[in-house]
This record gives structure tokens, C-alpha cells and sequence, in this order.
């Protein structure tokens, strides 16, 4: 009838909005709860919070007091916006992958470095990302006291 075929194409799939999750997301998220809930997430949790610990505590012993409480995101702050820079570039060449944030993410020269700590670092990967990020805030502000800005009137 002419009312059934109106009602297929206006109720039908391709003319029909839906936002509902699919199997494969509803699957995805019920099996993250039940990991959650269970011994298996108790113990991750507590892998996860030995390497924010170790983050923090490595940070700390270098004079570097990480920024909030603790959580999966470390928070060093720099300050300096130039040395945060050349900071970030020497950390990623020396193998560690962490974000700088800097203005107008922040106020300037209150530039940070951002980490992620997951539940599968191990201590000993997280004490190394510390002396490697040290080394590497070291060898920037090297290069920082070795460049010089270009006179007035001059170009580059």
C-alpha cells in the first residue's frame, strides 16, 4: 500500500539517524567493565600507580615537583618556553615520547612537559625516562646558554 511504502522510506535505515553504539562498541565496553571490576583491573591499577610513584618520585629527587595529584598524567614543569623546546627536541631524540605543552595551552613561560603513564612501564623503563629526560633538560640548557639572539636589524 502506498501508507507502507511511505513508512519504509521514511523509517527504513538510510533515512533513519542513529547514534546507538554498535555490537563490536557495546562488546568493547562490556568487556572494559568487567575488567574494571575485576582482580585483573585491581592489579593493573596497582601497576599503574607504581609508575606514576616512580614518575613523581624520580622527578622529585631531581628538584622537579610534578604539577596536580597523582594520576596517569605527569605534569614536569619547565617554565622557560625556549628551554621547554629544545628540551622536548632532545627527549625525543634521546627515546622518550611525552607532549610539550606550552602557549596558549598555558600562560607563557609557564611551559610543562606532559607524560602518560601506563600500567604496563615497569619501574626500571620509568627510572630510565627520568634520567633521560634529565639528561636531555641538561643538554638544552647547554644550548640555550650557547645561542645568541641576532643583533637588531639583522636578518635570518
Amino acid at each position: 500500500s502506498p501508507a507502507a511504502k511511505q513508512f519504509a522510506k521514511y523509517y527504513s535505515n538510510p533515512h533513519m539517524f542513529s547514534n546507538a553504539l554498535s555490537p563490536v562498541q557495546a562488546a568493547v565496553a562490556s568487556e572494559a567493565i568487567r575488567i574494571v571490576r575485576s582482580a585483573e583491573g585491581e592489579e593493573l591499577r596497582g601497576r599503574l600507580l607504581s609508575a606514576v610513584s616512580a614518575l613523581r618520585d624520580g622527578f622529585a629527587a631531581q628538584g622537579l615537583e610534578c604539577l596536580g595529584t597523582p594520576s596517569p598524567n605527569v605534569i614536569v614543569p619547565i617554565g622557560d618556553d625556549r628551554l621547554a623546546r629544545l628540551a622536548s627536541r632532545r627527549i625525543a631524540e634521546s627515546g622518550v615520547f611525552l607532549d610539550l605543552v606550552e602557549y596558549p595551552a598555558v600562560p607563557v613561560e609557564q611551559a610543562r612537559l606532559r607524560l602518560q603513564a601506563k600500567a604496563t612501564h615497569e619501574v626500571a623503563q620509568v627510572e630510565e625516562a627520568v634520567r633521560r629526560i634529565i639528561a636531555a633538560r641538561a643538554l638544552a640548557e647547554e644550548d640555550l646558554k650557547l645561542w645568541r639572539p641576532p643583533r637588531q636589524g639583522t636578518t635570518i
